[in-house]
C-alpha cells in the first residue's frame, strides 16, 4: 500500500471520487485495484511489458458486439483478429501510432463475419457507456523493451482502463509549489517525450491514451500525447452534472485547500493573483471539477468520441483534445438544437441557435468540428445538412476529416452559383464555403435582384448553418442572401472578438434567441485567467519620436527636408498631403526601422521570440525590409566597433549607472551572433500590372508559405525574426512565437482587435504579448465603440503597470524585513530562515517570480533600472536556496532578467555550473565548510541526507528508514543547538559515505546489505550470533535468486515472479529464524529487493 502526501492528499481522493460517481446519474463509476494485485495475478496480463488486459479486453469484446437478436456470437477465433488488429499498430512514432489506435477506438476493427464476410466490431460501446468495463489500476508498473530489472519500469500513480485498454493516465503529486509541473515532466519520461537520447520510459502505454493529467490534492491539470508542459491546461466545468450535487456526494460543505495549494504555479501574475480562483462558488476545487466534467464515464467516452482529433501544425501531426469552454459551449449548443423550436413551431423565429463568442486564440473555430462531429452520432439530428461559412482555409481539412468519420464527404462551393445549386439539395450534408469567394460577387453593385438566384433554395428546418466571425459577415449581402435561401435553418454564429456595441441588437435578432442570443461567452479576461492566452501590453511611441526634436507634422517636414526652400517645401507637403504618404516617406521609414530593430534587440530578441510589423501598404512593407536589414548592418558594425569600450563597461559598471547612451549597446553585445543572422521579410499581396520586379520575394504564395513555416521555427533554428504586412496574416494567423506586433499603420474597431491578437498566444517562458505604436491609434478611444464588459483586459497600458512592478518589488522585499532579514548583510540568515518552513520557501519562490515577472516586461525601460539591483541580490539568495533545500524547482526568471542575475552571481564567485553538493562526493565536507554559519552547514548536510536518503530509499528501505530516524533524533535531541548538530551530521555523512563501500570495517558485501537489513529488521534485539546466522543466509538467499533471475526478461514474466516469492517463502520458513506472522510480508520485501537489484 502507498504512503505518503501525495497518496494522503492527492492520490487517494482522487480514487475515492472515481468510486463515488455511481451516485450520478447512469450509475457509472470506475472499479478499483492496487497494482500489487496484478503483480500476483497472472488472470490480468502476461507480462509487465503488456499494456491491454487481454482477459477484460476479450470478454468485453464478446459482451458488447450483440448480433440482431442480442446474443453473443463472437468466437475465439474473432476476437483474436481484433486483438491483433489493436496490438499491430505499424512502426511509426508515438503520435502516428496513437492516431491509429484512437481510431480503432472511434470506428472498430473488421473480423469475419458468420458468411465469411467482414464486419466491423466495437472496441468500446460508445452508445451504451453501461456496457462497457471502467478500471483505475493505482502504481501499474510497465516495463520498457528488453528490461532487465524493476529499475527498466515506468510506475504511473492511475491509470484507467476501459474494457481493458488504457486511455488515461494520472500522476499525482503531494501538495506545493511546482508540483503540477512535475507531474507533467513524469507523463512525459514515461511516454519518451522529453528528447532524451535514452529511452526513459514505455512509450506502450500511451499507445492507446487519450488524457494525461497531473494533480495535486487541489488542482489539476489536463493534455494528450504530445502535449508539452504549456498545453495543459485546467478544466472549470462539470457538465452536464451539477456541480452542487458532486460536492453533496463528496461530502464537501466547507471548502478547504492544503496551504501549500495556496503558493500557485501562477502563468498571469501580471495580470493578477489566481489564489481565489482555486474553488469557485460550487465548492469544488480544481482537481475535483476536473475528474467530474472529464473523467466520469460518460463525459470520458463523450470526450474520447466527438471531442479528440489529430491535425497537421507546422508540418507536425498534433493531437487536440477539448477545452472546458469548447465542451461546454458544444454540449450547449447540441442541447439547443435538440431541444429548442424551429420557425414553424415557435411562429416567428428558430429558437435552435444563437452566438457562440470565444476569444482568440481560445480554439473557437475547433467548436465548428466538435458540432459536426456529434450531430453525427445524434439520430435525431443526423439527418442535417450542415453549411459552414468560414475565413480559415485550415478549417477545410479538418471539416473533411470529420465529413469521413460520418461516412459523408465534405462539398466545396467554388462561388456563389455553385453554393445555390448544392443548398437546393434535399438530404443530409456538409457544405463548406470561403466568405473570400462570396464577397466580392454579393457585395457588387452588379447583384442586384436576388430573385435570379433562387433565394428560396431549400425550407427543409433540418439544415444547420454555421458562420465564422459572424460579427463580420451576418450583416452584408451573403448573410441577407443565405437566410432568404434557407428560410428555416437554424443558425450559430462564432465570433473571436466582441460584437460592437451599436450592431449587437441587430446580431441577437438574426441570430433570433429570444431568451439568450449566446451559447456561450468565454471572455478576453477568461481566456487570460486560464492561461489559454497571455495579456497583451500597449506601448505608444509617438511618429516623432524617433526623429528627433519633431512634435508636429509640419516640424516633421522640416526637420526631414532640412535646406529646401519654402517653394520646394510647400511641394513636397502637397506631395504628402495624406498621412498615408507621410507614412511611407523614405526617412522617416529609416528612422523607425533602426528604431523598432533596437527596440526589438533589446526587449524581445532576448527571449528568442519574434516580431510582425503592420505597415500602411505594400510599398512601405517593401521599404521597411530594405531599411530594418540596414539598420542591423548598422547596429553590428557600431558594436564591433565600440567593442572594448562595451567589454570595459561591462566590467566596471551594473547596467543601471552606465553611460545613457551605451546602455542600449550594453544589452545588445552579448547577441551579437544572434543579430548578426536576423532576417526580415515583406508579405503582401501582387499587383501583377504596377509590381516592380524587385518585389517578386515579396509576392509570390510559394514564398509566402515559406516565410510563415519559417517564422514558426525558434530563433535559434531560424532568423527569420520579422515578418511585414499590410493586411495578410493580420488575422487568423497563430504564430506563438510572435510576441510583438509593431503598428505603423491605421486599425480600428474588429480589425484592431484581431491584429493585436497575433501577440495572445501562449509560448513556453512567453508571460505577455506586446503592441507598439507608432501610429497614434489611440487605443482607449478605439475601444469606445465596444461595451467596457466585454473588452476587459484586451490590453495593458505599459505606462501603468509600473505600479504593479512597485507592488511586487514591494511584497518580495517586505517578505524579508517582516521577518527582520536584511538581503544586503550575510544571505545565510534568510536561508536558515527558511529551514524547516515548506511553506515560506513556497512564498518566497512565488513572490520573486511574480516580481521578476514583472521585471521582464519593463526591462530595458528606465523604469524597470531602480530595481535591478535588488533583483539580481534576490536571485542570488534563489540560488542559495535551491542548491540547499533541493525543492522541487521553479522555473528560472525570463532571458533578459537571467542574464542579469547570472552576471552577478558570477561577480560574486559562484560558480553556475557547479551542482548542490552530494554527501557521497570526496569534497563534501570543503564545500560544506564553505557556508559561513554553523548553520547553514548543518541546513545543507540536513538537506543533503534527506535528498540522499528519498533518491536511494527504494535500494535499501530499511537502512534509508533508520537513517531518516536518525536525522530526526539529532534533530530532536538537541534543538536549536547548532555546533552539536552540525558535528552530529557530518559524523552521520561520514558513516553514510563509508558504507556505500566494500571494506575491511563492513563485513557485509554490499550487495547483501539491503537484504541482510530486511530480514535482520524482523527480530527483536538480536543477539550477535544470530546476527552471525542471518548474514550467511542473506548471502545464501541472494545467491539462490541469482541462479533463479539468471534469465533473460525474467522479471517480466509474473508466472515465474510468482513461483520465485513462493519458493523465498519456503527458505525463509525453513531456516526457522523469522515468526510464522512475518513471512508474507518478509517474503514480498525480498522479492521487491530483487527485483530492484535484478
Amino acid at each position: 500500500m502507498a504512503s505518503g502526501p501525495e497518496y494522503t492528499y492527492t492520490e487517494l481522493p482522487t480514487i475515492a471520487q472515481l468510486q463515488k460517481m455511481q451516485q450520478l446519474p447512469g450509475n457509472l463509476h470506475w472499479e478499483h485495484i492496487e497494482a500489487n494485485h496484478l503483480a500476483t495475478t497472472p488472470e490480468e496480463r502476461n507480462n509487465y511489458q503488456e499494456v491491454l488486459l487481454l482477459p477484460r479486453l476479450q470478454r468485453k469484446l464478446r459482451e458488447i458486439n450483440l448480433d440482431d437478436s442480442g446474443n453473443l456470437w463472437l468466437d475465439e477465433r474473432r476476437i483474436t483478429q481484433a486483438i491483433n488488429q489493436l496490438q499491430r499498430l505499424g512502426t511509426g512514432k508515438l503520435m502516428e501510432k496513437n492516431e491509429f489506435a484512437t481510431n480503432l477506438l472511434l470506428s472498430g476493427v473488421k473480423v469475419d463475419g458468420i458468411t465469411n464476410q467482414q464486419i466491423t466490431i466495437n472496441l468500446i460501446d460508445f452508445d451504451h457507456p453501461e456496457r462497457n468495463d471502467y478500471l483505475a489500476i493505482s502504481q501499474f508498473r510497465v516495463d520498457k523493451p528488453g528490461a532487465t530489472s524493476p529499475k527498466d519500469s515506468s510506475r504511473p500513480d492511475i491509470v484507467l482502463f476501459v474494457n481493458g485498454i488504457p486511455v488515461v493516465v494520472i500522476e499525482c503529486k503531494a501538495p506545493g509549489a511546482n508540483m503540477l509541473k512535475s507531474g507533467i515532466q513524469d507523463l512525459l519520461k514515461y511516454s519518451n517525450q522529453r528528447n532524451s537520447p535514452i529511452p526513459e520510459g514505455c512509450e506502450p502505454l500511451f499507445y492507446y491514451n487519450q488524457l494525461t493529467i497531473s494533480c495535486t490534492s487541489g488542482r489539476a491539470v489536463v493534455g494528450t500525447v504530445g502535449s508539452q508542459a504549456k498545453h495543459y491546461l485546467e478544466w472549470k466545468d462539470t457538465t452536464p452534472f451539477n456541480p452542487n450535487r458532486i460536492a453533496d456526494i463528496l461530502g464537501i460543505e466547507n471548502p478547504t485547500l492544503h496551504p501549500e495549494e495556496l503558493i500557485l504555479e501562477n502563468n498571469n501574475s501580471l495580470i493578477g493573483d489566481k489564489s481565489t480562483d482555486l474553488i469557485d462558488s460550487s465548492k469544488l476545487n480544481r482537481r475535483e471539477q476536473l475528474i467530474a466534467g472529464m473523467l466520469h464515464p460518460a463525459n470520458l467516452l463523450n470526450i474520447i468520441r466527438h471531442y479528440t482529433l489529430f491535425t497537421t501544425k507546422q508540418n507536425r501531426r498534433v493531437k487536440i483534445v477539448p477545452r472546458y469552454q469548447q465542451y461546454r459551449a458544444v454540449e450547449s449548443a447540441i442541447k439547443r438544437l435538440q431541444n429548442g423550436q424551429t420557425k414553424a413551431e415557435h411562429g416567428t423565429d428558430d429558437q435552435r441557435g444563437g452566438i457562440i463568442w470565444h476569444y482568440q486564440g481560445s480554439g473557437k473555430s475547433l467548436d465548428m468540428v466538435f458540432i459536426l462531429r456529434k450531430l453525427r452520432t445524434i439520430p435525431k439530428l443526423q439527418a442535417f445538412k450542415v453549411v459552414v461559412i468560414t475565413d480559415r482555409t485550415d478549417l477545410q481539412k479538418q471539416l473533411s476529416e470529420t465529413a469521413t468519420l460520418s461516412g459523408q464527404s465534405l462539398q466545396i462551393a467554388q462561388n456563389i452559383k455553385d453554393l445555390a445549386k448544392k443548398l437546393r439539395d434535399t438530404g443530409p450534408g456538409i457544405i463548406f464555403g470561403m466568405i473570400q469567394k462570396f464577397r466580392k460577387i454579393v457585395d457588387s453593385e452588379e447583384w442586384t435582384d436576388l430573385e435570379e438566384l433562387n433565394p428560396n433554395l431549400n425550407d427543409s428546418p433540418d439544415i444547420l448553418l454555421l458562420i465564422d466571425e459572424a460579427h463580420r459577415s451576418h450583416s452584408n449581402t451573403l448573410h441577407l442572401y443565405l437566410s432568404a435561401a434557407l428560410p428555416n435553418c437554424a443558425k450559430i454564429g462564432f465570433t473571436g472578438t466582441p460584437i460592437i456595441s451599436s450592431k449587437k441588437k441587430q446580431t441577437k435578432e438574426i441570430f433570433a434567441h429570444a431568451e439568450n442570443p449566446y451559447i456561450d461567452i468565454y471572455s478576453i479576461r477568461d481566456s487570460q485567467k486560464d492561461g489559454v492566452t497571455v495579456p497583451i501590453f500597449y506601448e505608444g511611441l509617438e511618429t516623432m519620436g524617433a526623429v528627433r526634436g519633431a512634435n508636429t507634422l509640419d516640424q516633421l517636414f522640416e526637420i526631414l527636408f532640412a535646406g529646401y526652400s519654402p517653394e520646394q517645401l510647400a511641394q513636397i507637403k502637397s506631395k504628402y498631403a495624406k498621412k498615408s504618404d507621410v507614412l511611407r516617406a523614405k526617412e522617416l521609414i529609416k528612422a523607425k526601422a533602426r528604431h523598432m530593430l533596437r527596440h526589438y534587440v533589446t526587449r524581445i530578441m532576448p527571449g528568442l521570440f519574434k516580431a510582425q510589423l503592420a505597415a500602411s501598404d505594400r510599398q512601405a512593407c517593401v521599404m521597411y525590409q530594405e531599411y530594418l536589414t540596414a539598420a542591423k548592418t548598422e547596429l553590428i558594425q557600431e558594436l564591433e566597433a565600440k567593442a572594448p569600450i562595451l567589454q570595459e563597461l561591462e566590467k566596471n559598471y551594473e547596467l543601471a549607472t552606465a553611460p545613457a547612451e551605451y546602455q542600449d549597446l550594453l544589452q545588445a553585445y552579448p547577441y551579437l551572433e544572434t543579430i548578426k543572422r536576423l532576417e526580415f521579410a515583406a508579405i503582401i499581396s501582387a499587383d501583377s500590372k504596377k509590381d516592380p520586379k524587385s518585389w517578386k520575394s515579396w509576392t509570390e504564395e510559394s514564398n509566402h508559405n515559406t516565410y510563415t513555416n519559417r517564422f514558426w521555427k525558434t530563433l535559434d533554428d531560424d532568423g527569420l525574426a520579422f515578418l511585414i504586412v499590410q493586411n495578410k496574416l493580420l488575422v487568423g494567423f497563430d504564430a506563438p512565437l510572435e510576441q510583438v506586433l509593431y503598428v505603423d499603420r491605421s486599425l480600428k474597431e474588429h480589425d484592431l482587435l484581431q491584429a493585436i491578437a497575433r501577440t495572445n498566444r501562449t509560448a513556453t517562458g512567453k508571460d505577455y504579448g506586446l503592441i507598439v505604436d507608432y501610429y497614434g491609434i489611440d487605443i482607449a478611444a478605439a475601444m469606445q465603440v465596444y461595451d467596457a464588459e466585454d473588452v476587459e483586459g484586451a490590453w495593458f497600458d505599459v505606462r501603468e503597470e509600473l505600479p504593479k512592478l512597485q507592488a511586487a518589488h514591494r511584497r518580495v522585499m517586505d517578505f524579508w524585513q517582516q521577518r527582520e532579514f536584511s538581503i544586503y548583510d550575510d544571505l545565510e540568515p534568510c536561508v536558515n530562515a527558511l529551514n524547516h518552513d515548506e511553506s515560506s520557501r513556497a512564498e518566497f519562490y512565488q513572490l520573486l517570480r511574480q516580481f521578476l515577472q514583472e521585471m521582464d516586461a519593463f526591462l530595458p525601460r528606465p523604469q524597470a533600472l531602480p530595481y535591478l539591483k535588488d533583483a539580481k541580490q534576490l536571485g542570488q539568495l534563489k540560488k542559495i536556496v535551491d542548491d540547499i533545500f533541493r525543492d522541487e524547482r521553479p522555473e528560472d526568471p525570463k532571458p533578459k532578467v537571467q542574464a542579469l542575475i547570472d552576471e552577478h552571481i558570477q561577480s560574486q564567485g559562484i560558480d553556475l555550473k557547479v551542482a548542490p553538493v552530494n554527501i557521497l562526493d570526496f569534497n563534501f565536507e570543503q564545500r560544506v565548510q564553505q557556508r559561513h554559519s554553523t548553520q547553514t552547514k548543518a541546513a545543507e548536510m540536513e538537506h543533503a541526507i534527506r535528498y540522499h536518503i528519498r533518491t536511494h530509499l527504494d535500494d535499501d528501505p530499511v537502512y534509508y528508514r533508520k537513517l531518516s530516524e536518525k536525522l530526526e533524533q539529532i534533530l530532536q535531541n538537541h534543538q536549536s543547538n547548532w555546533d552539536l548538530i552540525a558535528a552530529e551530521f557530518l559524523n552521520l555523512a561520514q558513516k553514510v559515505r563509508s558504507e556505500q563501500t566494500d571494506s575491511e570495517e563492513n563485513q557485509i558485501n554490499v550487495k547483501i546489505r539491503p537484504f541482510y537489513n530486511a530480514l535482520i529488521d524482523v527480530l527483536e534485539s538480536p543477539t550477535p550470533e544470530q546476527q552471525n546466522q542471518i548474514q550467511i543466509f542473506s548471502s545464501e538467499i541472494v545467491d539462490f535468486i541469482n541462479s533463479q533471475t539468471n534469465i533473460i526478461n525474467f522479471w517480466n514474466d509474473l508466472v515465474v515472479r510468482k513461483e520465485l516469492r513462493k519458493q523465498i517463502w519456503v527458505k525463509l520458513e525453513d531456516s526457522m529464524f523469522f515468526p510464522d506472522s512475518k513471512l508474507d510480508a518478509l517474503a514480498d520485501q525480498i522479492t521487491q529487493l530483487a527485483e530492484r537489484h535484478g
